[in-house]
């Protein structure tokens, strides 16, 4: 049989809380923080502790729907009379589906036309995170869907409507809105209206015949091949990329400048004053080059980096003359000076 009931709430007792007992039954009283007496019922659970039971502020509904499974839904009426009103309609709905007036499905879908718009839109992201999509993608949904739901004033499932949409895409096409964007826009709203349709909370997309904007005729951005000076500059930029980043210094002061630039101001004018360091040690004379004869290297700290063994390494094949061969002897013979 229907009927309208305030649901049983199992809650721990409250700080503070008195056991009194009245018409022989036990109640808890406490004051809540806005200072008013409150009583509730005492509850023993198997486990022996002490709880309250309490009563949901609102009705709720039980009856059996259109295949006789029994159902409990909220009314989110506080007022018994009209919750037995929302009770009359769904025992109606039942009694149409038993008639075959409407479908099972068509029973459903109406159950969700008064749950306020965005809560469905929450429901529709969630599953949206379920499927993997990214967190960037589905911030986008919500942000597009929102402008648009109020903008159009839409509350409810029943208020969306494909000519809204259209009127709302010609508004901002006349404010300068490019057709990429009006499209996205429409793409949350088309996208939204699928997922209702699925999960049985519309009977058919209201979008179905809404136009996508002409990209062809409105493209702020074009698609085009790069020119040659492009793609050198594109090459030379891969080449010399992974050489800058490793001669940019990470930690201490010069974090962020390359290496031997924040140095160059400082020893700039002392290597021109200290002997052997000016620009005549910079070419490599009969004696080698201007670090082997002065000890200190003059090629940027990127150099002196350079483990000892690799230095030497560089040194002993820059060093090396070339062996020829004595036709005398058939074999190598002395080094060329």
């Amino acid at each position: 049989m229907a009927t309208v009931y305030r649901k049983k709430i199992i809650r721990p007792m409250p700080d503070g809380a008195q056991i009194v007992a009245q018409r022989g039954r036990q109640f808890a009283c406490w004051y809540d923080g806005r200072g008013q007496r409150r009583m509730a019922e005492i509850a023993v659970g198997r486990d022996g502790v002490v709880r309250i039971a309490t009563r949901t502020a609102t009705y709720y509904a039980r009856y059996r729907d259109g295949n006789g499974r029994r159902q409990d839904v909220p009314t989110g009426c506080r007022d018994e009379t009209a919750a037995r009103a929302v009770l009359a309609d769904l025992v109606r709905r039942s009694e149409l589906v038993k008639a075959n007036v409407i479908t099972p499905r068509e029973d459903v879908i109406a159950g969700h036309q008064d749950t306020p718009l965005l809560e469905h839109m929450e429901t529709w992201l969630a599953h949206l995170e379920a499927k993997g999509v990214t967190p960037g993608r589905v911030k986008t949904n919500r942000e597009r869907f929102t402008q648009v739901a109020g903008d159009c004033d839409w509350a409810r499932l029943t208020d969306l409507d494909g000519p809204d949409l259209e009127r709302w895409m010609v508004e901002k096409a006349k404010k300068g809105t490019s057709a990429g964007s009006r499209n996205g826009y429409r793409e949350a709203c088309v996208a939204f209206a699928n997922w209702a349709v699925r999960a049985k909370r519309l009977g058919e997309t209201p979008f179905a015949h809404v136009p996508k904007a002409d990209t062809t005729v409105d493209c702020r951005r074009k698609s085009r091949a790069l020119t040659e000076d492009e793609l050198a500059r594109l090459l030379d930029a891969t080449r010399r990329q992974p050489l800058l980043e490793r001669m940019i210094i990470r930690p201490g002061e010069e974090q962020g400048q390359a290496a031997g630039q924040g140095q160059a101001a400082n020893t700039g004018a002392t290597r021109a004053s200290r002997p052997g360091t000016g620009a005549d040690l910079q070419d490599a004379g009969p004696d080698g080059p201007a670090e082997e004869r002065t000890g200190v290297d003059h090629r940027g700290p990127a150099r002196a980096r350079w483990p000892a063994s690799a230095r030497r390494s560089a040194r002993g094949r820059r060093e090396e003359p070339a062996r020829l061969e004595d036709p005398a002897t058939g074999g190598s013979g002395r080094r060329h000076p």
